[in-house]
């Protein structure tokens, strides 16, 4: 497996700003001999093999630190295990972490499991996240964890605070502060646990159910959107008219043109504003693209609608009232679409390509109308 070209330009920038640096990547990383200077290392498998008297930075499907760290460790890969000590702090982030040595500050890890072995002795305070934290050794100040299952063993200094699902202090636990948990069940203690401070119960409560609140906000929006709708068509009637007449008569080209305007309006507005040859320009063009976004939709419901009321493309026509049951109509069928699963994106991409391709050739129409035969 290669190594990670991101993890590769992070570790340079970072080294960058560090002239006295070690800058190792590979396949594989195993520093064998001591280095004086801060170290970073990218590749499938790190080892540290080695004292390393400066900072480690490292990132790999697999870190493993075996040799002395005189300062910090801040690593990043599938799985990190600690196994020498640590000077100053520790931050690590993986899906496993495993802390087997000694850290001499403080501690910030998070992974789906991380696991403080007994007898390491962590000097500063220790906030931990994951599925499944076990902290067996000791800490020297506050303990911090969110988890979905926590076992606390060993010892704290300091305030202990837990918010997980499952919470166990196992025989011989002794906490020196204050031990606050946030669970929806008890936590289990052993007999010969001890705190020394208040135990601070918290349990955690059932959120209310807020699906009448989201059902409330999805009709307000739906009106929302139709009395917008029904604005633009009432002001603009011809053009919703028109555009609907276009797209039926030439499908293919309405979207193609649609797709292409989608596409190409967004890159040339930030071509202009990062350029600063047309930042004005830019903005604006910016600016029209997001408000046809809305209109286009509508313009594309309309459409919809008047395939199975074809009155509704006669701005003139008798029965005043089809125009706006065939917005409302295709409306609802469009958003019913869009509640689909995989298609709904489909189709809101195809609604708006299509909406799009019908104003551009509305504009167009406008802009240079035909010459008269």
């Amino acid at each position: 497996m290669r190594v990670s070209l991101t993890a590769i330009l992070c570790l340079l920038l970072a080294a960058a700003a560090d002239a006295r640096a070690a800058l190792l990547s590979g396949e594989w990383v195993n520093v064998d001999q001591a280095l004086e200077e801060d170290l970073y290392a990218a590749g499938r498998d790190v080892r540290i093999g080695a004292r390393v008297e400066g900072d480690v930075t490292a990132a790999g499907m697999d870190v493993r630190i075996e040799g002395i760290v005189g300062d910090d460790v801040n690593a990043a890969a599938e799985h990190v295990s600690v196994r020498a000590p640590v000077a100053d702090d520790l931050r690590a982030a993986a899906r496993r972490v495993d802390i087997a040595a000694d850290v001499g500050d403080h501690v910030v890890a998070a992974g789906d499991t991380v696991h403080v072995a007994e007898d390491v002795s962590i000097g500063g305070f220790a906030w931990l996240a994951g599925r499944d934290v076990r902290v067996l050794g000791r800490i020297g100040k506050e303990l911090r964890v969110a988890a979905e299952r926590v076992v606390l063993g060993g010892e704290v200094a300091g305030d202990v605070e837990i918010t997980a699902e499952h919470i166990e202090l196992l025989p011989g636990t002794r906490i020196g502060g204050n031990f606050l948990w946030h669970s929806r069940e008890r936590p289990r203690v052993a007999d010969d646990a001890s705190v020394d401070g208040r135990v601070i119960e918290r349990p955690l409560r059932e959120r209310p159910s807020r699906r009448g609140t989201w059902v409330l906000g999805a009709v307000f929006m739906a009106l929302v959107l139709l009395v917008t709708g029904a604005v633009l068509l009432l002001v603009f009637p011809r053009c919703f008219a028109g555009a609907a007449a276009g797209t039926h008569a030439r499908p293919g080209k309405t979207l193609v043109l649609g797709l292409a305007v989608f596409a190409a309006a967004p890159v040339v507005a930030i071509l202009l504003l990062v350029t600063g040859i047309g930042w004005l320009l830019g903005l604006l063009v910016l600016l029209a693209y997001l408000v046809s976004l809305p209109v286009a939709w509508f313009v594309a419901a309309f459409t919809l609608g008047s395939l199975v009321l074809p009155g509704a493309r006669e701005p003139q026509g008798l029965r005043r009232w089809v125009p706006w049951l065939a917005l409302l109509l295709g409306s609802v069928v469009l958003g019913l679409l869009q509640l689909i699963p995989m298609l709904g994106i489909f189709v809101a991409v195809l609604a708006l390509c299509t909406g799009l391709g019908a104003l551009a050739t509305c504009c167009y129409r406008r802009a240079c109308p035909a010459p008269a035969a």
